[in-house]
């Protein structure tokens, strides 16, 4: 309910700003700017909506969640920028189901980044080929990592609200920069006739 009162509420500011403008494009920059102002939008929509999921889903696991040692099926770099890559690890480990039949379930994790060669979860789910997870009891597919027993030891959803927050405000900023920006950029109109 909250994310998507924050969705409507971005949106209703966008189009308030930016109606004139679809309505009436008179420049190319104007419509550069808006066409940015939109990606930059929907890109941090959707980082928000990401946040909270992984928060939500790590909530869950806290409410409801078993602890267990997975077997690591792969170890892959995903996620390249230009010094590192994102290690992730694919796993596989058993639990009951609902119906309470035992079932092997398959999940992805992070690990760090390929600049830590010497990370402790790197190095440990590499050289065992297991690693610790945690899974939600109610729902056996969601799991995620449990190094250290952290998925226990925090509160995601304040740190997730915080972060959306954070980047809401750098939305509204961002839009408020540029609808400036546009208004600046306006052509105003010179008076018609000669002095008298």
């Amino acid at each position: 309910m909250h994310r998507a009162a924050s969705l409507f509420l971005l949106l209703l500011v966008t189009l308030q700003l930016f109606l004139p403008l679809l309505l009436h494009p008179e420049s190319a920059r104007g419509l550069f700017m808006w066409g940015f102002s939109a990606f930059v939008i929907v890109g941090l929509a959707a980082l928000s909506l990401s946040i909270l999921h992984d928060a939500r889903t790590k909530r869950e696991i806290q409410k409801h969640g078993q602890r267990t040692m997975a077997d690591v099926v792969d170890i892959y770099e995903d996620s390249c920028g230009r010094h590192s890559c994102s290690i992730m690890a694919k796993y596989q480990y058993t639990a009951k189901a609902p119906g309470g039949t035992v079932q092997t379930f398959v999940g992805y994790g992070y690990l760090g980044n390929s600049r830590d060669n010497n990370d402790e979860d790197q190095s440990f789910a590499r050289q065992n080929r297991k690693m610790p997870v945690a899974y939600n009891t109610g729902n056996p597919a969601s799991s995620m990592p449990n190094f250290a027993d952290g998925i226990f030891n925090v509160e995601p959803l304040a740190s997730a609200y915080t972060i959306t927050a954070i980047l809401r405000g750098v939305a509204v900023v961002s839009i408020m920069i540029l609808w400036l920006m546009l208004r600046a950029s306006k052509p105003t109109p010179q008076p018609r006739g000669g002095m008298a």
